[in-house]
């Protein structure tokens, strides 16, 4: 006796990109970890979780980007654009200043968009944000005289 065919899901589409959307997912997992960009005792389902999050992420600002109409602030504003980042060899656009009143500083430094955000260039970025708070802390409140 043959098994009769059954008439495929009305969401058969759906249920198609997404088995597409999975094996294109472990690809990405795969590639991700074979250069070491993911931590060795990472578990697969983790490891998949962590970048379909991450692709998440990147899709939804993708999708808020055309609509969004930032106003200028009244704070001076300060950029640290990566060397080999994604703004060109010398990491600066020279556009940050239209988003702030009090203008804006652009700082290159070494390193590639993500690289910054590693050792050692993160110490580097992190003595320049520190240096920058401090210039503009308020010097604290002296005491009344006799007090």
């Amino acid at each position: 006796m043959t098994t009769p065919i059954r008439p495929l899901p009305e969401d058969i589409e759906r249920w198609i990109a997404r088995a597409r959307w999975l094996r294109a997912l472990d690809a990405a997992v795969a590639w991700l970890a074979e250069r070491g960009h993911l931590p060795p005792d990472l578990s697969i389902p983790l490891a998949r979780e962590y970048v379909a999050t991450h692709i998440a992420r990147v899709e939804t600002h993708l999708r808020l980007l055309p609509g969004f109409r930032p106003t200028a602030i009244r704070a001076p504003i300060h950029v640290w654009h990566a060397r080999d980042g994604l703004a060109g060899p010398d990491g600066s656009t020279g556009q940050w200043g239209v988003y702030s009143r009090a203008g804006a500083v652009e700082t290159t430094i070494a390193g590639t968009h993500y690289a910054v955000m590693a050792a050692p260039h993160v110490s580097e970025l992190g003595r320049q944000v520190a240096r920058r708070l401090q210039a503009v802390q308020p010097a604290p409140a002296m005491p009344p005289a006799g007090a």
